[in-house]
């Protein structure tokens, strides 16, 4: 973070680079120049939540920093490892120069001898300065240190690169994963590379997503493709062809296929190789579109533009689909054309979608948390909640853009809280502004990375912050899932005949004699309680 920012531009800096994933801010110090609120600055960070790291090649600004509060300095040698004798706060470990891999052993061995804790960085040379040598040094590392926590800043290649960071980004973090990289350093200086954390965040995602599964870094996300569709070309051009046969007004329409860029209005339809010269003969409109589309008129076409979507200059620039005023339908320029295959495609792939019953923990801005039994979608490395408008669930995560993914199989939590028993007990989070089930076998940390709102079912996408495991599975149970059966139906009596109600309690009563233990007897009681409850209300 830049030092020449004032305390309160610091904190608004560091909370935008939080919402980005950012877990550590790091206030750099400049070389022979005055950092009189460093301290101010640390503290500041403290108050607000951050881990706060300090960088500079001045000891006593790392002093300062240390005894201001600061989580990490960096960097220190083998010469400087009394600062850490000093302060409480974890040192990165450098050598002395990039190639002195002797000297950042020493100082490992040192901080080993002394029990402290520290990460390691031997340094990544930008190119064409050292890239490879450097991508060495870390292996070897790794291999003389199995254990080591080692620490890779990216900068040298993000920042120091002219190149689209996404995929900078995609092979460091691959690499990292590899070597099983505890810490990873980024910056977002230059004009190119202001995504870099965002775009860090998401990599790390999906590398360690990747090596923890053992599987390559496809179909997991597709949130680095920020260049190229991977599908860029829907129609093919009789496709397009049939589809400009039908218009009848005069507004232009643009598409674009393997032949090209596919101009076309009332008035008939121009294909061409993507280049200006392909509209040449049209009228004035059409030349004006093909320049705003390519630039100096020299590029061929090879992602997408469909009609009824606006310009854009890809992911990376933040911008999307022109939304619509809300109230207001989309005005159909085409009439509408339906292939039954795909039609068919679209409604097997919506009712397929596995739902997987889960207890979701939010919490409220000041802090109230609510639990709520809820059914969840797994889709390309994201977890997807559907809420019901209005909800508490769907107004915590929107206010606080946070909430917790909790696999239990302790069904009490579930017939509890369709029966009036939400008061289970609760753990705060490992990274984010919540709390999870002290139960759960596992929890997932989310964060808010799409809403799409709705009448009645709004779509949050969440993206997964941590996970953490804490108990075994110790196998599938018969009677636990006909207590989560259960809780359902009792969640729907409103909406259920009685007949309905008492045919399946009945049947989920044999998975319940047979299989239950006591936690699910206890649970299935008090179903039984809200059923006999309803059904004595419905008498009187």
């Amino acid at each position: 973070m830049r030092r020449g920012l004032g305390r309160r531009a610091i904190v608004a800096r560091a909370q935008a680079l939080r919402r980005d994933g950012a877990d550590v801010i790091d206030l750099g110090c400049l070389p022979e120049t005055a950092f009189a609120h460093l301290e101010d600055s640390v503290h500041a960070l403290k108050a607000e939540g951050f881990a706060v790291s300090v960088d500079s090649v001045d000891v006593q600004e790392l002093l300062r920093g240390g005894r201001a509060g600061a989580d990490y300095l960096l960097s220190l040698t083998a010469d400087t490892l009394w600062v850490a004798d000093e302060v409480a706060a974890t040192p990165v470990l450098i050598p002395r120069t990039p190639h002195d891999e002797a000297s950042l052993h020493a100082a490992i061995d040192a901080m080993s001898a002394k029990g402290r804790a520290f990460l390691a960085d031997p340094i990544l040379d930008p190119i064409p300065f050292g890239l490879v040598a450097s991508i060495v040094r870390y292996h070897a590392l790794r291999a003389r240190y199995p254990e080591a926590p080692i620490m890779m800043g990216v900068g040298n290649l993000t920042e120091l690169t002219e190149a689209d960071t996404s995929g900078i980004n995609a092979l460091l973090f691959g690499m990292a994963a590899e070597l099983n990289v505890a810490a990873v350093l980024t910056t977002q200086v230059s004009a190119h590379a202001r995504r870099a954390v965002k775009e860090a965040d998401w990599a790390r995602r999906i590398m360690h997503a990747a090596a923890r599964q053992r599987s390559l870094p496809k179909g997991l996300n597709d949130a680095l493709m920020t260049v190229h569709a991977k599908h860029p070309f829907p129609d093919t051009p009789d496709e397009i062809a049939a589809t400009a046969a039908q218009v009848r007004d005069p507004n232009f329409r643009v598409q674009v296929s393997q032949q090209g860029l596919h101009v076309y209005n009332r008035d008939g339809l121009r294909t061409g190789p993507g280049r200006l010269r392909a509209v040449a003969a049209a009228g004035p409109g059409e030349r004006c579109l093909a320049r705003l589309l390519h630039g100096r008129g020299t590029c061929t076409c090879t992602d997408r533009l469909a009609a009824r979507q606006a310009l854009r200059a890809g992911p990376a620039a933040r911008l999307g689909l022109r939304r619509r005023p809300r109230g207001r339908r989309p005005e159909r320029l085409v009439r509408a054309r339906t292939d039954p295959r795909r039609a068919e495609e679209v409604r097997t792939l919506t009712m397929n979608d596995q739902i997987f019953e889960t207890v979701v923990t939010t919490q409220s801005p000041d802090g109230t948390p609510h639990i709520a039994p809820m059914g969840v979608r797994y889709q390309a490395g994201r977890v997807v909640l559907m809420p019901f408008k209005p909800s508490t669930t769907l107004s915590n995560v929107l206010a606080t853009r946070h909430a917790v993914l909790n696999l239990i199989t302790d069904t009490r939590v579930f017939a509890g809280c369709v029966t009036g028993r939400r008061a289970w007990p609760l753990l705060p989070a490992e990274r984010i502004a919540g709390q999870r089930l002290a139960c759960a076998l596992a929890h997932v940390e989310l964060m808010l990375d799409e809403s799409v709102d709705d009448v009645q079912r709004p779509v949050l996408r969440l993206a997964r912050v941590h996970e953490a495991s804490h108990a075994p599975f110790m196998g599938l149970n018969r009677a636990q899932a006909a207590v989560v059966e259960g809780a359902v139906l009792v969640s729907r009596l409103q909406m259920l005949a009685p007949d309905k109600v008492e045919a399946e309690m009945a049947y989920l009563q044999i998975a319940i004699d047979k299989t239950a233990g006591a936690g699910e007897h206890e649970a299935w009681g008090w179903l039984q309680e809200a059923v006999a409850a309803h059904r004595a209300k419905g008498v009187s």
